[in-house]
Order: C-alpha cells, then structure tokens, then sequence
C-alpha cells in the first residue's frame, strides 16, 4: 500500500492503535507502560518521534472500562475486547505518519496501527 492509498480520506495527524489482548498497556503520566512491567522496550521506538502525544481512545476511567466488559462477558458469554487497550497518538507536523504507523505495526505488542478516521461532522440545519 502506498502512501497515498493509506492517507485518503484518514487524518495525517492522528493514529489509532490497538494493543494486544493481555498486554496490560497503561497511560500513565502522558507515558505508555505496561501494568506487569515486562513489555517496556517497545515503546522506545516512540522515542524516535518527538512531539508525538498520547492520549486514551475512550474516555471513560480505566475501572468503569473493566466494569462494562465484566459486565457484557456476563450478559454474552464471549470474550469482549479491552477497550483500555486502545489509544490515539497525535502526531506532530513533519512527522511521516506512515513510518510511525509501520513502525508500530512491527511491534509484537501492537494489534493494529492505522491512521484514524477523520472527525464526523454534524449535518447542518438545512440538511436534516
């Protein structure tokens, strides 16, 4: 895939990425960390992005995460995914989001890395 391919119509300023089940990834103090302290090397390649912000893709607090997906295994009887494992980085101007992206898709620890979404926007009065 080219790089026009990946960037059309997805931001060049924000990633999506997603852990994988059972990494234990955390945010704490604006830094990724695992919980079990075991998985820290992969995150030196962020290193080589300076600028690059790390932020959580859901809001909601780490324990009311935990809580919901008890709460929907209970109700399925499946395994549901971590939502806590997923994270958005905010990618400085100048910075190649398609090397940072294969960059992250390299690492054992990554699920998936991909450039988000644009925004959805409101429709407008006069379109409703």
């Amino acid at each position: 895939m080219n790089m026009g391919e990946r960037g059309a119509g997805h931001s060049q300023e924000l990633i999506t990425v997603k852990f994988v089940q059972g990494s234990k990834v955390s945010l704490r103090e604006g830094k990724l960390v695992t919980l079990d302290g075991n998985k820290l090397k992969p995150f030196e390649v962020l290193a080589h992005y300076p600028g690059l912000q790390v932020e959580r893709l859901f809001s909601r607090s780490e324990q009311k995460l935990h809580e919901e997906r008890k709460e929907g295994e209970i109700r399925s009887g499946k395994e549901l995914p971590d939502l806590d494992l997923y994270y958005r980085l905010r990618v400085p101007s100048g910075t190649s989001i398609v090397a940072l992206i294969d960059d992250l898709n390299n690492l054992e620890i990554v699920e998936v890395a991909y450039p988000a979404p644009p925004p959805r926007t409101s429709p407008s009065h006069s379109e409703v």
